[in-house]
């Protein structure tokens, strides 16, 4: 009577916890079998469709192997206190044995129910994310072999007259281009002389320090220093 009694205390202590539970459960759910459904298109855009939008695409999977995970813990969490639950009713009455009351059997009955769902939730997320990280990696090789089969595709050869003729008729345009942009630029400093002075200043700076660090520092050495140095050294000079 009283391990009846401490049973039926536990079932109550646990009872809010295991009806609180629930709504999450089938939330996640849902979400499980949303992402599924999702893995299952973006898999037949990859083999069958096409990729359409290569950085979106990745874009989705990552978000979905991302939202996966997530759900992973609250599962495993969830688990784990149904599992807690089921241990503290004790094993079930042996074959012969007086069963046990209606209420345990029950709360019994239910935590193994939870448990068997909350593993097959389990299973299906960690499915989901395994898949999904397959599919990266197969989309991250896909696009690695569609970007070598294109450095190793065959272009026009150089001595190709098409393929000069295309370079001269491009060259061409960029020369225009060129053109037209200095046009409009000077176009647009008609009249701002100081622009000039102050650019003929800064040239005739340039010159004047090359000058001087230059062919003048030269002369001066070749033409003074040298010709000390090759004298004896005067007590001043000491």
């Amino acid at each position: 009577m009283t391990r009846l009694a401490v049973i039926l205390a536990l079932l109550w202590m646990f009872a809010g916890a295991a009806l609180a539970q629930t709504p999450g459960d089938y939330e996640r759910e849902r979400e499980i079998a949303a992402s599924a459904g999702s893995l299952d298109a973006l898999t037949r855009d990859l083999r069958d469709n096409g990729v359409r939008d290569p950085q979106e695409f990745e874009s989705e999977l990552r978000v979905l192997i991302t939202g996966s995970r997530s759900r992973l813990a609250p599962t495993e969490d969830a688990l784990k206190r149904a599992e807690e639950r089921l241990a503290l009713l004790g094993p079930p009455p042996k074959e012969g044995e007086s069963p046990e009351a209606a209420p345990v059997a029950r709360e019994r009955e239910a935590s193994n129910e939870e448990i068997i769902f909350l593993r097959g939730q389990r299973t299906r997320i960690i499915a989901n994310i395994d898949a999904a990280t397959a599919l990266l990696d197969e989309f991250s090789a896909q696009r690695l072999s569609e970007r070598y089969a294109r450095l190793l595709e065959r272009q026009a050869p150089l001595v190709s007259i098409s393929l000069w003729s295309e370079a001269a008729k491009d060259a061409g345009v960029f020369a225009g281009a060129v053109r037209e942009y200095f046009a409009a630029w000077r176009a647009g400093k008609d009249g701002e002389r100081d622009v000039f002075f102050a650019l003929a200043g800064l040239v005739g700076a340039f010159i004047l320090s090359f000058l001087m660090f230059g062919p003048v520092s030269d002369w001066l050495r070749a033409a003074f220093s040298e010709r000390i140095q090759s004298q004896p050294p005067t007590p001043a000079r000491r």
